[in-house]
């Protein structure tokens, strides 16, 4: 069974001070050789720097000037919509109900935020989103063995 992932990103998690952080664009197109089949960036923040970061990263769907309630509410929408497993990266109190309902949701910055997730950046390194992606389908695949191994007995 393929698990086709959709990942939605915030726009801090890939900028300081209006400036993109370097890696953002190789770590978004190497998590789409993943199996990430859509991304999708939902922020609060304005609607012109958000799609011109959003236009430059290759993401799919941009949202911007949301508040928190219609960023959830359109996290719902696309839950609903799919049926794929969902990644949502997330930074602060507004994002810990999305971090709570996704299917794997990374947190860095606030208590709230980081006590909703199941993963936990202890840095601002987006890179690690991709290590742990990596570490994540290693141990699917490790698990298919296991389960095809046992059904062979």
């Amino acid at each position: 069974m393929l698990f086709l992932w959709l990942l939605i990103i915030n726009l801090l998690d890939i900028i300081i001070n209006d400036i993109i952080k370097m890696e953002a664009k190789e770590i978004i197109n190497e998590l789409k050789k993943l199996d990430i089949s859509k991304t999708y960036m939902l922020t609060g923040d304005k609607k012109e720097v958000v799609l011109d970061v959003g236009n430059k990263l290759g993401i799919d769907v941009i949202r911007y000037e949301l508040l928190p309630q219609e960023k959830l509410t359109y996290f719902e929408q696309i839950k609903k919509e799919t049926n794929q497993i969902i990644a949502f990266i997330g930074d602060g109190i507004n994002d810990a109900p999305i971090l709570a309902n996704a299917d794997v949701s990374f947190a860095m910055g606030s208590d709230l935020a980081v006590k909703s997730a199941d993963i936990i950046l202890l840095n601002d390194n987006i890179q690690s989103i991709f290590n742990s992606m990596r570490i994540l389908r290693y141990y699917k695949t490790v698990i298919k063995i296991n389960i095809i191994s046992k059904n062979n007995r």
